[in-house]
């Protein structure tokens, strides 16, 4: 029993070092220095905004390059169109050498039904293209798709940058904010602060 004991004891020791090697331990110096926990708060305020219905969106500035029409998505999901539901998407654009502005276009069974353009952002100056619209019979039903269009050029590329893609109900642009299935709820930080606390750290 002894040498059981003894044997555990030291496997307990080789674990607890290993962890301290690999800083994989909680102390009042490491969580207080902790850029994941000091960026929970901000997550957390920002899911009193405007819920934004898009995935995969960014604060931080992302590069596309496209042709004159624009393709793809530049939103993680597709969402599905209703019908009388007002809609506001809104994105900043920058650094493009044409003319530039955000697209919407709704799709059917695979096939573009329709689509509907934000404000140009003139080439050369930077700003945030708006779509605001009212889903109609013929949007009714359709997946949503986000990118760039530009209307000057038809033969070319174009690269710059954009951030802060969102999509919301109604016909008023809020401040940029993650989907709420990409951000921490109140509930849960709460929870992580619980957990801090009672391991003898602190969370302001």
């Amino acid at each position: 029993t002894a040498l059981a004991n003894a044997n555990a004891a030291n496997t307990n020791a080789a674990k607890a070092l290993s962890d301290l090697n690999a800083g994989n331990y909680l102390t009042k110096d490491t969580l207080s220095n902790a850029p994941s926990f000091e960026a929970l708060q901000t997550q957390v305020n920002n899911s009193a905004v405007g819920t934004n219905l898009l995935t995969g969106t960014n604060n931080e500035l992302q590069t596309y390059t496209g042709s004159s029409y624009g393709s793809g998505n530049l939103a993680s999901n597709s969402p599905a169109c209703v019908s009388g539901q007002a809609y506001t998407a809104r994105m900043w654009i920058q650094d493009y050498d044409v003319d530039t502005q955000l697209v919407v276009r709704f799709w059917k069974d695979g096939a573009q039904a329709d689509l509907t353009n934000g404000n140009v952002i003139s080439a050369g100056s930077s700003g945030y293209s708006v779509v605001s619209f009212t889903a109609d019979s013929t949007m009714a039903g359709c997946l949503m798709t986000f990118t760039l269009t530009f209307p000057t050029s038809l033969s070319t590329t174009h690269t710059g940058q954009y951030k802060e893609l969102k999509l919301e109900k109604g016909s008023v642009a809020t401040d940029w904010c993650p989907n709420p299935a990409e951000i921490l709820t109140q509930s849960d930080y709460a929870k992580i602060k619980a957990a801090i606390v009672a391991l003898g750290g602190s969370l302001s």
